[in-house]
């Protein structure tokens, strides 16, 4: 049965995408750099413009810096701070730069005694309600010479030194700028909670100044309208609605209010003190495919912060996974060999040595490359497998994204579309470029149909919605790819499922557009592999010997009989999953570690620039694997390994009237979670989360929370259930790692639940016997 939603409300009303996001000082407005034919007089020198620019975009195109606080390029003006005001020949008043348009023969002045004392005033208005103790301090310069006066880091800011956006702060500048040096008006600090609830974002009241940059840029830029300006005068703060945290609003954290805030209002928390960057590196981000430029800044060596380069946009996991995922601490550091049964730190050169004779006495090795690696690692990877004489080389691209060859459309393509089907693609926290290109496109008035058997953000702005139940969406694309301009937009977790034959017969047939939404950076680049690793194990299979450069897709041991892992996974000895029973672990380096190329989803080359140094054990991978190869051409060949692979028995099949839909989580890198390293993307991961319909926990006698037991037709796991109205009856919804191994056979398939006791239920049971 398919359920159909007609539209949700006027689509695409909330975007302005089609203006890109840029940082810093904006010298065009409509028109852009097109033919000059205007010019005004702006203190004294002609100045050329572009019809439909105003007199600030004018000023900042000719170099002249007018103070302002409110306005941001990209943003529509509002002219609320008053600070730009300027004097107009024959305008009465101080109109605002930012907000008066441009006219030819215009003169403006934009300094003059009585316009620095009204700014004065207003920045003077604005102090009250902001820390002071520094900006107006006698001893400010003195103190900065000598880098603070007390401790830098505090619980509540009351002073520049005190704050996170010391020497990086627009308000700070202003201040100064302006020569303000005392106050008419009493100081009143408000003393509200640093609010610390939401993932990756702290957000200090006391430093905001109501610009309202950050609540237009999220529903200007991002499409969001997450937060907003609540109540009125003195009592106005930024808010969600009814101060929900921001996952239960339509927030990406994509931090862009972060990068707008003029204060410390909002700052990142994991670099809430680190202070200016020393240097920035311009790279492209490596969480998936898209080919996102990124900026990732540093404080000596260390990645401190990642923004999305002029023009970009970027994702969770681009904006805030780059600098914890590169810590140390969260990482595989040092080489580990299996020494009387256990796992134990080695060095290089004996683990380098042991994995090189172990591999060299295989008949048949086989080699596993990760889609997320650079193109030079690749070829290191393949002359590994010369060296080994075996022609076992495959990726893992065949087992979790099968379908992204077929990408042909791009994201212009998206922004100009007629129609655009979108089919299981939620774009909240992954791809979310893609999202705003969908969202451009619809407030341009395209069609968004889409097939969603769970909920989504997209379909919210959707003129059609269908939702089929899970593995039955290509029936419910019936009548909508045919029409000419359509582009369809597909997830991993459609490839998935058993639905997917279907569903790509008919895109092809379609001719329409298409997009899938690819998770692993390269995985254009690796498919040219070719080979699938699907029956190595199999009964009769020669493979007795096995390297997997990136996390390994199984829950345990391949059936080998010498395995060497290459891995980012865990900085303890106990290294979690299937790596835990290899024979030799190695660490991986990170895509912001490394100079190289990968090939986006679209077929085109990027680059990567190493920001940082690999910590300094580990070695780079494309090096590691050179010396593999190396140690093993000099290494005396065997004769194999004996491996005993019986056939497996049948799994005896599950009957059950609840159906599990599986998916794998797009929060990987190198086949690893990232919620292993970026604790704050747990939330929004829900990895081993079982959704589950009210109604169906009431008839299994499930509480939102509890700890689950599924199991289906030869497998098994456990997950914490969450109840909600957004999956269909009778459906349990689960996302997977790459630990928990590929996603094979019915998908969606019957599955048996029974809720696990809780230690608080088993203490309860004995108190009463």
């Amino acid at each position: 049965m398919i359920e159909t939603t007609p539209a949700l409300g006027q689509p695409g009303v909330l975007v302005r995408c089609q203006q890109p996001f840029i940082r810093g000082p904006s010298a065009s407005g409509p028109g852009g750099s097109g033919a000059v034919s205007e010019t005004l007089i702006i203190d004294g020198r002609e100045v050329p413009f572009v019809p439909g620019q105003t007199v600030l975009q004018a000023a900042d195109a000719a170099g002249f810096d007018i103070p302002r606080l409110c306005h941001y390029p990209g943003l529509e003006p509002i002219g609320a701070c008053r600070l730009c005001v300027v004097e107009i020949d024959g305008v009465r008043g101080y109109p605002t730069a930012c907000t008066q348009a441009a006219a030819a023969g215009q003169v403006v002045r934009t300094e003059s005694p009585e316009l620095l004392k009204m700014r004065q005033s207003t920045m003077g208005l604005l102090l009250t309600k902001h820390p002071t103790g520094c900006l107006l301090c006698r001893h400010n310069s003195d103190c900065l010479e000598h880098h603070g006066c007390a401790a830098r880091r505090s619980g509540t800011v009351t002073g520049c030194r005190f704050c996170p956006n010391d020497g990086q702060c627009e308000f700070q500048d202003l201040v100064h700028r302006l020569e303000l040096d005392g106050l008419s008006y009493p100081v009143e600090h408000r003393g509200l909670p640093v609010d610390r609830r939401n993932p990756f974002i702290d957000q200090d009241p006391n430093l905001c100044v109501l610009c309202a940059r950050c609540t237009r840029a999220c529903a200007e830029v991002r499409g969001a309208h997450a937060i907003a300006l609540q109540a009125r005068g003195e009592d106005t703060l930024v808010v969600t609605v009814g101060d929900a945290l921001k996952i239960d609003t339509a927030c990406q954290f994509c931090g862009v209010c972060v990068d707008v805030c003029p204060t410390g209002s909002l700052s990142e928390r994991v670099n809430k003190w680190v202070g200016p960057a020393t240097g920035t590196v311009a790279t492209t981000c490596g969480f998936c495919a898209l080919g996102c430029q990124v900026e990732l800044d540093l404080a000596g060596n260390q990645v401190v912060r990642s923004r999305p380069a002029p023009g970009e946009a970027l994702c969770v996991k681009g904006r805030f996974a780059p600098v914890e995922s590169l810590l140390p601490e969260n990482r595989l550091l040092t080489p580990m060999m299996r020494i009387g049964g256990r796992l134990l730190e080695a060095d290089w050169d004996e683990a380098l040595a042991a994995a090189s004779a172990g591999l060299a006495q295989a008949a048949a090795p086989a080699v596993l490359a990760s889609r997320w690696l650079l193109d030079h690692e690749l070829a290191a990877a393949a002359d590994l497998a010369a060296a080994l004489g075996t022609d076992h080389l495959a990726s893992d691209v065949d087992l979790w994204e099968p379908g992204a060859e077929l990408a042909n459309a791009t994201l212009d393509d998206l922004r100009t579309a007629r129609r655009i089907v979108a089919i299981r693609a939620d774009l909240r926290y992954a791809h979310t470029p893609v999202f705003l290109a969908v969202l451009e496109a619809v407030g341009q008035g395209a069609e968004l149909l889409c097939v969603e058997p769970f909920p989504t953000d997209l379909a919210e702005h959707a003129t059609e919605v269908r939702r089929p139940r899970p593995g039955e969406e290509a029936t419910a694309l019936d009548g909508w790819l045919e029409a000419p301009g359509t582009v369809v937009v597909w997830s991993a977790a459609l490839a998935q499922s058993s639905a997917w034959a279907a569903c790509r017969e008919q895109f092809v047939a379609s001719g329409a557009k298409l997009l899938p939404l690819v998770d692993g950076l390269n995985t254009r680049g690796v498919a040219r592999f070719g080979g699938s690793a699907a029956e190595w194990f199999a009964p009769g299979s020669p493979v007795d010997a096995l390297v997997t450069i990136g996390r390994a897709p199984w829950a345990e041991r391949p059936p080998v009989g010498f395995w060497v892992a290459l891995t980012t996974a865990a900085a303890d000895l106990d290294v979690p999953g299937a790596e835990r029973d290899a024979d030799v672990v190695l660490p991986l380096t990170h895509w912001a570690e490394t100079d190289g190329t990968a090939t986006d989803q679209w077929g085109q080359l990027r680059q990567f620039a190493a920001a940082s140094p690999p910590p300094e054990d580990i070695r780079p991978t494309a090096e590691m694997l050179a010396a593999l190869r190396d140690g093993v051409a000099a290494a005396e060949r065997g004769a194999g390994y004996a491996v005993e692979r019986p056939a497996a028995a049948p799994a005896e099949p599950v009957e059950s009237d609840l159906l599990l839909s599986r998916e794998l989580s797009t929060f990987g890198y190198l086949g690893d979670s990232l919620v292993r390293s970026v604790p704050g993307l747990e939330p929004l991961a829900a990895e081993g989360v079982a959704w589950l319909h009210v109604d169906d926990a009431e008839r299994f006698g499930v509480g939102d929370g509890d700890s689950l037991h599924l199991a289906w037709t030869g497998s098994e796991t456990t997950a914490v259930a969450v109840l909600t109205h957004g999956v269909p009856a009778g459906v349990v919804r689960l996302v997977q790692t790459a630990q928990d191994g590929p996603i094979m056979g019915s998908n969606p398939c019957p599955v048996r639940i029974e809720r696990v006791a809780a230690e608080a239920d088993v203490a309860a049971a004995l108190a009463g016997a």
